[in-house]
This record gives C-alpha cells, structure tokens and sequence, in this order.
C-alpha cells in the first residue's frame, strides 16, 4: 500500500480517535483496529462513525501504531 501523509488522526482523551482521509480499514474486533499504517490497540474500541472520509473510534485507548 502506497504511504499517504494525508491521513490524519486527532486523539481526545485517549477515550476518542478521529482518522480522517483515510483509504482502507483492514481489521477491526474489540482490541484492535488497524486502519492504513495506523493500528490502535486498547479496550472495548468501537467504530462509533465512520463514512467515505473519516472513523471516530471510542474505547479505552492504550497503544498507538504507526507502521512504517
């Protein structure tokens, strides 16, 4: 997968994740979510929103990865 620096994520409270312009949602199950070079890992993550342009993710966050 091509790298694309226009994904963006904002993270609020460690409770709440915002990716936007993101390209593929890969993997997704109640203690991880992997989106493009992004893996969150935590508890109880629930898609909360997600359309064409962006996913909010709720849950206890407790590690960011960024694939390189």
């Amino acid at each position: 997968m091509k790298k694309d620096l226009n994904v963006k994520m904002s993270i609020y409270n460690d409770e709440r994740i915002v990716i936007e312009n993101y390209r593929q949602l890969v993997d997704l199950n109640e203690d991880l979510i992997k989106v493009d070079i992004y893996t969150i890992i935590g508890r109880f993550l629930k898609l909360k929103r997600m359309d064409n342009y962006m996913i909010e993710v709720v849950g206890t966050v407790g590690q960011i990865i960024i694939d390189e």
